[in-house]
């Protein structure tokens, strides 16, 4: 059936020690992504496609500092579509 927001990003990551990580303060960037999966970048969500087949599927992130955009750092979420559920 897909999912929508499945999971938020900014969760697990963190700004000058503060976690999550603000959009105020940071900008995403998607650098790759499976089909089925797309990143909100207003807001950190990862949604997945309805009628999704069974299997792993990547999406891959930068983390850009807002006042010095040479600060960056990447990161890989790994959503796994088992059957009719999901687990991320």
């Amino acid at each position: 059936t897909g999912a929508d927001d499945l999971i938020n990003v900014l969760a697990n990551d963190s700004y000058n020690g503060v976690t999550p990580a603000a959009l105020t303060e940071t900008d995403l960037v998607v650098v790759s992504a499976d089909a089925p999966l797309t990143l909100d970048i207003t807001t950190g969500e990862i949604d997945v496609a309805a009628g999704t087949a069974a299997g792993t599927y990547t999406l891959v992130y930068r983390l850009v500092d807002s006042l010095n955009p040479g600060n960056t750092d990447e990161a890989t979420v790994t959503v796994i579509v088992a059957g009719a559920g999901l687990v991320a």
